[in-house]
């Protein structure tokens, strides 16, 4: 697996550049800091139970490694995409059929704020 297109994808959601700004060294947050936390309205029956809340961090070390466990097999567009709901379901803390149960464009917009934070280069000492 390429840990460059692994960035790239990362870096092409979160819609920017490169892995953040120097500032980001010092542990200070740039003047234009993403929201580190996002809480989304959703609807989805699990169980029995309607889940309408899905909130989302930072991913610490071990939910983004589980996450690219889903890489393992290779980079490609379905790898990705599971990649991209086994993250979104280990930070809200959810089973992955909530995160299927989901709008594409939830799912999207989920991705798109985490892969804010991971291509923020915060350090945050969460793990």
């Amino acid at each position: 697996m390429s840990e460059a297109l692994i960035r790239e994808a990362i870096e092409r959601a979160a819609g920017v550049a490169g892995f953040g700004d120097p500032s980001a060294l010092n542990g200070e947050a740039p003047p234009d800091a993403v929201p580190q936390t996002l809480d989304m309205d959703i609807d989805v029956m699990f169980h029995a139970q309607r889940v309408t809340r899905l909130h989302l961090e930072e991913p610490t070390a071990g939910q983004y490694e589980k996450a690219m466990q889903e890489l393992a097999a290779g980079v490609n567009a379905y790898t990705l995409e599971r990649f991209e709901i086994s993250l979104i379901a280990a930070v809200a803390k959810v089973d992955r059929s909530v995160v299927l149960g989901m709008k594409r464009s939830q799912i999207e917009g989920a991705f798109r704020f985490l892969s804010r934070l991971l291509a923020s280069g915060r350090l945050t000492g969460e793990t």
